[in-house]
């Protein structure tokens, strides 16, 4: 007997092209001295009642194949015996084309898939339906759940295909193993970290190196299990849990602007109206990760680093002018390149006297302001600035020094967790991706300098005032209540200057889109609809 596959499969008209094509070595499977392929063993045993799907085939009377995916829960194709295999076929669609073509032609084919593995096993065989009322079929089932029929197929062929082409998928559960290694790895690598920040601590300065290694160590830990809050893994999700793609791609670009690279996320269509999307500190535009494209549908999103922060160029303090007097005009450069000529704004921490300078310069441009956390009245400026307001009155070294707590992992970290409801809303990658551009060399001088010039802003604060009461742009106002930097007390003053104005205290922290990002979206929506109407 020949191998039972080869005697199924290979047919005149498919030894005819083997031949043609320098593949005659596979008439040795023809060949009376080999047979078999035709009864399931152990390990296929196992790889059958480990699927939760398989590919099946039937042949119409008409002639023509038709292929359906059978899916189930693991162990939903159950082996009776080493040439039969059964499963349950629960109500569908009701077209019936698979067990209609079964009645006119038994003959069946399946393709078992592990995508992990990347193993494949092919079954020929023939089809037998049994139903509800007369077979078998509730031996079939796993939970009791109704079937029409049982599907018995008797194995005539099986045939281990080649694994080369097929694709590394996994689904979420698979995927869930893999990122529960990669947490546990992450886990033991922090441990590490803190064992050696406290080595650090003693002075010890063979061991600096070994802590920046660590660090790249973990930054890339963190971004292969949680970047974006997407899998680098291809991932297959059951159906009850599809979500419809999203079609708003985020372009990340960099336009030349006064002799800097200047990095800027942009998403949605330039025709429809403009978002400017400006960041605070210590932050990047990496904080509209998520917010971008929830507004690229109907929206022209731009969201720009400054000079010196996120992938911008990051001259040195002695190289380039630090101030929020440049950071606005770079700003305005971009947008005039981009052809913007008006738009929506939202300002956060650095973002609010960067757009305000912007406004004050063009308040004609400006379509209304989202506020978040982001400051213009002296309520605003509480016991969290007193060491800052000492270094504009005094920029000595000492006072210099003595803010450089505030750039510390420890310092970091807290920005954007306190004052936050669930913490575990608030992905460690936040603070790891800030602190790395922290970290980079010469960066603690560049946030000296914006330190000392903010106090340049509190000084434009009664003119900023007054532009709000002349022009009167409408604003959304989604404050972090709980925020200590940024208190609740510098939110209520707008409302004294500003008469549209929707307003709404979030009982989280200073970054307030990690926890409330959904609702500060769907505020936004809302009023954008409202005022680009």
């Amino acid at each position: 007997m020949a191998l039972a596959f080869a005697d199924i499969a290979f047919t005149p008209a498919v030894r005819a092209r083997q031949d043609r094509l320098g593949s005659g070595r596979y008439a040795s499977f023809l060949a009376p001295e080999r047979s078999g392929g035709d009864r399931l063993g152990a390990e296929e045993r196992t790889f059958i009642e480990a699927r939760d799907g398989f590919y099946q085939a039937t042949v119409s009377e008409t002639g023509w194949p038709y292929v359906q995916f059978r899916g189930g829960r693991p162990g939903f194709l159950k082996v009776l015996d080493e040439r039969t295999i059964a499963y349950a076929d629960l109500r569908g669609n009701r077209q019936y084309l698979s067990v209609g073509n079964l009645d006119g032609n038994d003959r069946i084919s399946l393709i078992l898939m592990d995508y992990p593995n990347a193993r494949r096993l092919k079954i020929w065989g023939r089809a037998t339906t049994q139903e509800a009322e007369g077979g078998p079929t509730a031996e079939l089932l796993l939970d009791g759940t109704p079937a029409e029929r049982a599907v018995v197929i008797h194995i005539e062929a099986i045939d281990w295909n080649c694994p080369r082409h097929i694709p590394r998928r996994y689904t979420v559960d698979e995927a869930h193993e893999e990122m529960t290694a990669l947490t546990q790895e992450n886990t033991a690598l922090r441990t590490e970290i803190r064992a050696l920040r406290h080595a650090l601590n003693t002075k010890n300065p063979k061991l600096t190196q070994r802590t920046k290694t660590m660090k790249n160590l973990i930054l890339s830990a963190s971004t292969m299990a949680v970047m974006a809050g997407t899998l680098l893994l291809p991932v297959t999700l059951p159906q009850s849990a599809t979500a419809a793609p999203n079609t708003f791609a985020v372009e990340m670009n960099t336009m030349e602007i006064d002799g800097l690279d200047i990095a800027y996320r942009e998403a949605g269509n330039p025709e429809n109206p403009t978002v400017l999307l400006l960041h605070g500190f210590p932050t990047s535009s990496h904080m509209f990760r998520e917010l971008i494209p929830a507004l690229a549908e109907d929206y022209h999103v731009i969201a720009p680093d400054y000079p010196g922060y996120g992938a911008s160029s990051m001259p040195s303090a002695a190289e380039y002018d630090y101030s929020f007097a440049n950071a606005a005009d770079v700003v305005t450069q971009l947008i005039d390149a981009k052809g913007v000529e008006d738009y929506s704004v939202y300002l956060m921490d650095y973002g609010a006297p960067i757009g305000y300078r912007m406004f004050a310069d063009h308040p004609e441009r400006v379509t209304g302001f989202i506020i978040q956390n982001g400051n213009a009245y002296d309520e605003g400026l509480r016991e969290f600035w007193d060491p800052i307001k000492a270094y504009w009155a005094d920029p000595s070294v000492a006072n210099g020094d003595a803010l450089r707590a505030f750039l510390t992992l420890d310092a970091t970290k807290w920005q954007f967790t306190h004052g936050v409801g669930d913490v575990s809303t608030v992905s460690p990658d936040n603070y790891w991706h800030v602190q790395y551009l922290l970290d980079r060399p010469g960066n603690q001088e560049v946030q000296l300098e914006m330190f000392l010039d903010y106090g340049t802003n509190v000084v434009e604060y009664p003119k900023w005032q007054a532009l709000f009461r002349e022009h009167q742009p409408p604003a959304l106002i989604v404050w972090g209540k709980n925020d200590y930097i940024f208190p609740a007390e510098g939110a209520h003053p707008y409302r004294n200057d500003l008469t549209d104005v929707e307003f709404h205290l979030l009982d989280t922290g200073h970054f307030a889109l990690e926890e409330y990002g959904a609702e500060i979206a769907g505020e936004m929506q809302d009023f954008l609809s409202r005022i680009n109407k």
